[in-house]
């Protein structure tokens, strides 16, 4: 299985690493373990969550989350979709009709909102700094920021216009 997290690579000593140099990062350690832990902190901060998912309604404790063969197959999902919207940033036409598609698909969970797509943002930027350690930096935080919340930003706009699209307004 590819990477979890895309990273920035090298990048000369008198430069900024900037969006452009995002690639897959290949960690040896067990890409679901960081995938569950992320969407533990995500239920952690924000419980009222959990009645999104009627498989993880029964999920309280922080062992049956970990335990959890649908939590996993959710994160792995998730954490793949991050993944393929940064390495889609080379090809910006692809990246927007992938992600905003996948903010569009949302629409299909009920009681779902366009903003619990941003309550994802801190956990993710947790669990990078987590996996990365020492080789995270403010450098590579900015740019983790600002990349997932393009991310983010475009999975609300995929979400919104299908509504619109719809007919139905939700947002």
């Amino acid at each position: 299985m590819q990477g979890l997290f895309t990273v920035p690579y090298a990048y000369p000593i008198d430069s900024e690493p900037s969006i452009n140099q995002l690639q897959t990062l290949d960690r040896d350690s067990p890409d679901i373990g960081r995938q569950v832990i992320l969407f533990k902190r995500l239920f952690e901060e924000n419980e009222d969550l959990l009645h999104l998912f009627e498989k993880f309604g029964e999920l309280k404790t922080a062992e049956a989350q970990m335990s959890s063969e649908e939590l996993a197959e959710h994160a792995t999902k998730v954490m793949h979709t991050l993944d393929e919207g940064i390495k889609g940033l080379g090809d910006i036409d692809a990246f927007f009709a992938y992600i905003r598609h996948v903010g569009a698909t949302h629409h299909q969970v009920p009681g779902f909102k366009a903003e619990n797509f941003w309550k994802i943002e801190q956990p993710f930027l947790q669990a990078a700094k987590t996996t990365l350690a020492d080789r995270y930096t403010p450098n590579i935080e900015e740019i983790y920021k600002k990349t997932i919340r393009f991310i983010l930003e475009n999975l609300v706009k995929g979400y919104e216009d299908s509504a619109v699209e719809n007919g139905n307004g939700q947002s």
